[in-house]
């Protein structure tokens, strides 16, 4: 990822006297505190680092959702501080990159420079993370940089396990560090599938300005779209697509597109892909209500969205007339507006509703990525989007 620009260059005395406390905290935890929260925990595997692996950090105990909400009053730079109240009656969807989801287990798939051992969401994320998809209460939520459906199931049960997800998917979709996409749901999830092995075009010349050892060669997805069907019924033995009505289902697309960089290319590729992938799903069925979201990776004003947007679906920002360009439509602590949903046909806003993100924790200048990603309170390096969409109809 590029290189984190500057945030908060100047503090208030509050977040001051907030950051002066975590660096102390940091201290206890980089060495008694790393004891105490180890005898909690129970025995792992030693970690396997490599060059390009995080370490692991210990838990920080006593993390609640007050002193989350403390430190987020702080240092909360974009977004909403808190959810707005969902419509009576309508379905409220979120997406949200998590950042790197990885589980306790070790992935024998995974090794050398993709080696997981280490790499496990520290507690302090999980508990942040969490406590902001707590607060949007979303019926359907998409993730992005889920390690697996067991990490998937891990992080819900550990975390989520009272908000009615009893639906999950998360599919293998081609990434080298296994980074995949996810669902998870109050609604039955009737079918999945990806495109790992979809040709989308070839290498270009050319990669960030210097010749490409790719050049020519078969181009694939970064990361397939994740297909999820979800049946928006209640009984999960009746969630037959031969019964359920077109409009009482609907069709998610959640894409994590190709990031860096000088992939501009790779994007365009996939964005003609997804597009593509789009007029296949309505030729099956031409009344299929279909929703594209996720990490669009940066704006569409780069254009790698045009083919999806041109293929009938509208930004939810846009639809509702929502100021894109209000910090409150910020998408990530860089600044960006790269994740979003894109509403095809017959998916409506439920009246009266706008979009909207929830901002959390934008870590100060005065740490670096690695101790900011590891600060009490910091969820992602991307902020949750979520819209609430009109009832189905029976």
């Amino acid at each position: 990822m590029p290189a984190r620009p500057t945030h908060n260059s100047t503090q208030t005395p509050i977040q001051k006297r907030a950051l002066a406390t975590f660096l102390a905290a940091g201290l206890v935890l980089g060495s008694a505190g790393a004891s105490a929260a180890t005898a909690q925990q129970p025995a792992q595997p030693p970690a396997q680092p490599t060059t390009s692996q995080p370490e692991a950090e210990p838990a920080v105990p006593g993390f609640t959702a007050r002193s989350i909400d403390t430190i987020t009053a702080q240092f909360r730079k974009h977004g909403l501080a808190t959810a707005p109240e969902k419509p009576a009656g309508a379905l409220r969807l979120a997406t949200y990159n998590i950042h790197e989801l990885f589980d306790d287990v070790d992935d024998p798939d995974l090794t050398g420079r993709q080696e997981d051992i280490g790499r496990v969401m520290i507690e302090s994320r999980r508990a942040a993370t969490s406590h902001a998809l707590r607060g949007i209460n979303a019926d359907i939520v998409a993730l992005q940089e889920v390690e697996s459906l067991e990490a998937l199931e891990w992080y819900r049960d550990g975390n989520l396990a009272d908000l009615g997800y009893t639906h999950a998917a998360s599919v293998e979709v081609g990434h080298p560090l296994g980074l995949e996409q996810a669902v998870l749901s109050r609604y039955p999830i009737v079918a999945t599938q990806t495109w790992t092995d979809r040709l989308i075009g070839t290498h270009p010349d050319l990669y960030r300005g210097k010749p490409n050892r790719y050049a020519g060669e078969p181009l694939t997805f970064r990361r397939s779209p994740l297909m999820a069907e979800i049946a928006l019924i209640d009984d999960s033995e009746s969630a037959d697509l031969g019964i359920v009505p077109e409009a009482q289902r609907v069709t998610l697309l959640v894409v994590h597109f190709k990031t860096g960089e000088g992939s501009d290319a790779w994007r365009a590729a996939e964005g003609a892909a997804v597009a593509a992938i789009l007029g296949e799903l309505k030729a099956d069925r031409p009344d299929r209500r279909v929703i594209v979201l996720g990490d669009f990776a940066s704006g569409d004003a780069e254009g790698h969205l045009a083919p999806v947007l041109d293929a009938g679906l509208k930004d939810v920002f846009a639809a509702s007339g929502t100021d894109r360009g209000s910090k409150d439509a910020v998408t990530s602590i860089e600044g960006d507006r790269a994740c979003g949903i894109l509403v095809g046909p017959g998916v409506t806003l439920a009246e009266g509703s706008t979009p909207f993100v929830v901002g959390t924790v934008v870590p100060p200048d005065q740490l670096d990525r690695r101790r900011g990603f590891r600060m009490p309170g910091f969820a992602s390096d991307h902020y949750p989007v979520a819209c609430d969409l009109a009832a189905p109809t029976d």
